[in-house]
């Protein structure tokens, strides 16, 4: 079995360019492995996460799959929108209070919310928090 660094993937088709902050990753392959407390310690160490309080990176990105880790900081606000694709948000710690349509509901660590394509929806971070975003593929790109 093989041993994966950050970022690295077998078969990999796609990735990132790097930045000064960052560097370059594959976002496809045929196996990725992240470790989700070095990224989440990388995204604070980053100029964004102290200038406006929230830090994302996009860890997977394939046709039908996008997987995103998130860090926002207590009182940020990420206003209304919408996922293309059927979205999942996963809690890694923290709080943070989502509101979906016109329901508000309160997440803590470990818990987990689905929506569906195209419902607008917004978060809260009520505490320093991490989320995990699974995005799927809209049903018209699956063939649906």
């Amino acid at each position: 079995m093989s041993d994966f660094t950050r970022g690295e993937a077998t078969g990999n088709t796609g990735g990132t360019h790097g930045s000064p902050e960052r560097p370059a990753r594959r976002l496809q392959g045929e196996a990725l492995h992240f470790n989700l407390h070095t990224e989440i310690a990388q995204l604070h160490r980053e100029h964004s996460w102290s200038a406006t309080g929230r830090a994302a990176v996009t860890l997977v990105k394939e046709p039908s799959l996008t997987i995103v880790l998130m860090t926002l900081q207590s009182g940020i606000t990420i206003h209304r929108h919408r996922a293309a694709g059927e979205l999942a948000v996963y809690v890694l710690h923290g709080r943070v209070r989502m509101r979906v349509g016109d329901v508000e509901r309160e997440l803590t660590g470990g818990e987990l919310l689905t929506i569906e394509p195209e419902v607008d929806h917004d978060v809260h971070a009520v505490q320093d928090s991490a989320l995990l975003l699974t995005i799927g593929g809209s049903k018209l790109e699956s063939g649906q």
